[in-house]
């Protein structure tokens, strides 16, 4: 038996499953959709340095994934229905990458509650930002999986997990 593991951003990764590059997923569910099963459910918030100053009325210096990334997507469009001015300073295929962005006061960034770390501090309405939606973690599939994926798809999904906050 073979495993082989990549990390990449949820829409490439979905792709190369329904392309039949991959047997086994686990991504962030696109927004809107019910495809794949649900492993868990967090908030995703807005996150800056603990150091960070947001002026009021200043352009919002955003760090962000590529594009095709639910996070983005999801912070793009809560800008879009705000007043808020912004601009994109950074951009990453990575969390580290977006997450190191923030620590070092460059931007500010939308990231999993899960993912906050020491060094940053989440952002919300006190600060003018829009309300951001949760993000939804599933495993996909492939239509036929062999016994190693369906063992790891299972592995992942084991009873006693929450929907709602993660534990893998």
């Amino acid at each position: 038996m073979k495993l082989e593991v990549q990390i990449g951003v949820s829409a490439e990764l979905i792709g190369q499953l329904g392309a039949g590059r991959l047997d086994v997923v686990f991504a962030k569910r696109p927004l809107g959709t019910s495809r794949g099963r649900l492993v868990w459910r967090e908030p995703l918030v807005w996150v800056a340095a603990e150091s960070f100053d947001l002026a009021p009325g200043a352009t919002l210096p955003l760090a962000l994934y590529r594009d095709k990334s639910v996070s983005r997507e999801a912070a793009l469009a809560a800008l879009d229905r705000s007043n808020l001015i912004w601009e994109i300073v950074y951009t990453s295929p990575s969390l580290t990458g977006v997450r190191a962005a923030s620590l070092a006061g460059l931007a500010i960034t939308p990231l999993p509650v899960s993912a906050v770390v020491t060094g940053l501090r989440v952002l919300g309405s006190e600060e003018g930002l829009p309300r951001l939606p949760d993000l939804e973690f599933a495993i996909y599939e492939r239509a036929r999986p062999g016994k190693a994926a369906a063992a790891l798809a299972a592995a992942l999904l084991a009873p006693g997990q929450s929907p709602t906050r993660p534990t893998i």
